[in-house]
């Protein structure tokens, strides 16, 4: 969830102390969020902050599940360059105001992990970088666990503004350009042997999408999602170029759309919230699956701005994913200090800002 600024540009102490990991962090790490003006809380062991000076710090607790002290420390490669938005989960992503694209990991856990149903997953994680790291261990930790530039394949002096990823098992990225343009990289797997390892940066024809700009893009566990400047959806199959429209009953044009796992919640222009299901098909592939869409909430005067997830389950994988966000307002960001309208599906909490009250309707 997101936090408004003061009209200093400086987040309220009040708003960044929601959170636990900015809570504890030392006579050193009060004085730096006293001039944070933008915050991201990437799970409940790290967060991100940028400051007035544009240094940017990592809160790290040793322990989450343990009271202590976070060290908070500063992240030289991502200071001074205006980092403007995180993308983070297993791997971290950042992007500065123009449109630079940043990958790391903040630890790369072993394939022994998981167990031997997930061997390999240790490359999908750095495959998700977007950009190649050496097979040798010792570079392998000093490459992944620093941030670095995504200057790679397609993303090669392109710029940035939106990245998305499934998560789980599926270590799949999905990168939307300044220019509208969609682009895609990462691993697909099934429980026992990899189906495809590719790090390096593909775009997506403009043409898969009936020539439209895109304008937003989601992933989840089996497919990706993008949304054109005309209200239209299209999905994929990962790391497949061919896409195809998605038509939601009764919906008019879209307006934003989001995902995780086997959901995508997507907005219409007039307010309207509908919720997307992906069902794999029973047997042998995740490449095959069907898409139902049903409204789950219906509000007057157009007076939702806009949606997003703040929590996403925990996967498989017993590793715990959370999307909160604490950003300055923006006309790209989903909070502004109104009031925020919660919706619980299927266990998934659903924040909306909003303009004024809304009503639901008896529609389920």
């Amino acid at each position: 969830m997101s936090a408004s600024t003061s009209s200093s540009g400086v987040i309220p102490e009040n708003k960044l102390k929601l959170w636990d990991i900015f809570r504890n962090v030392g006579a050193d790490g009060e004085e730096i969020l006293k001039t944070a003006k933008l915050a991201h809380v990437a799970n409940n062991k790290e967060g991100f902050v940028v400051t007035m000076a544009d240094d940017t710090y990592s809160s790290i607790r040793e322990n989450p599940r343990a009271p202590g002290v976070c060290k908070v420390s500063k992240i030289r490669e991502l200071s001074g360059i205006r980092v403007n938005d995180f993308f983070t989960a297993e791997i971290n992503f950042a992007i500065t105001e123009d449109g630079r694209l940043y990958s790391w990991a903040s630890e790369i856990s072993r394939d022994d992990d998981y167990g031997e149903d997930y061997v390999g997953h240790e490359q999908d994680i750095v495959n998700q970088l977007g950009r190649y790291v050496s097979s040798d261990a010792a570079d392998k930790i000093a490459l992944c666990c620093r941030p670095a530039p995504v200057e790679e394949g397609s993303l090669m002096r392109v710029k940035v503004r939106q990245v998305a990823f499934s998560g789980g098992i599926t270590t799949y990225t999905v990168a939307l350009s300044v220019g509208g343009d969609v682009h895609q990289w990462g691993s697909k797997r099934n429980l026992y042997r990899p189906i495809c390892d590719c790090w390096t940066p593909t775009l997506i024809p403009r043409e898969r999408f009936d020539y439209q700009e895109v304008i937003s893009v989601t992933c989840i566990e089996h497919m990706g999602v993008a949304l054109t400047a005309k209200g239209q959806l299209y999905q994929w199959k990962l790391r497949d170029m061919m896409s195809q429209k998605v038509l939601i009953d009764g919906s008019g044009p879209l307006k934003k759309i989001t995902g995780s796992y086997d959901l995508i919640f997507a907005l219409t222009d007039k307010g309207d919230m509908h919720y997307l299901e992906v069902n794999v098909m029973p047997g042998i592939s995740y490449d095959n699956f069907q898409v139902f869409s049903q409204q789950i909430f219906e509000v007057f005067s157009e007076n939702i701005k806009t949606l997003f997830f703040t929590d996403f389950r925990s996967d498989i994988l017993r590793t715990p994913y959370f999307a909160y966000s604490v950003l300055r307002p923006s006309a790209h960001t989903p909070y502004s200090g109104r009031a925020v309208y919660v919706l619980q599906v299927r266990g998934y909490p659903i924040y909306a800002s909003k303009l004024t009250d809304a009503k639901p309707s008896n529609k389920k």
